[in-house]
């Protein structure tokens, strides 16, 4: 319990942005890891970006965002998801409903 403390006194942050983290967090880790990369790869395709355009956009190595897609990556930061979310203009959650 302490270390929880200290991590949310250091590191202070919304309870909704904990929370939000934790469920996909726990949602990736339920084997749906390369969902997430076909739903970025979905909604980048519909907006017609290549993967180099919102690699740039989402101020990412575009070897990062080759790996998410492809699944390659197994558990990708939610830094990172945020970053490409802002670029395609959705929220993480919006993403993991796009899932198929």
């Amino acid at each position: 319990m302490t270390n929880k403390k200290a991590f949310v006194f250091t590191y202070p942050i919304e309870k909704s942005k904990i929370f939000l983290s934790y469920f996909v967090s726990t949602y990736l880790m339920k084997g749906n890891r390369s969902d997430i990369g076909k739903a970025i790869q979905k909604v980048r395709l519909g907006r017609g970006l290549t993967q180099e355009e919102l690699a740039r956009k989402a101020e990412i190595p575009y070897t990062t965002l080759a790996k998410i897609e492809s699944g390659m990556v197994i558990n990708p930061r939610m830094k990172t998801l945020h970053k490409i979310a802002d670029a395609l203009n959705v929220t993480i959650d919006y993403l993991i409903k796009n899932i198929e």
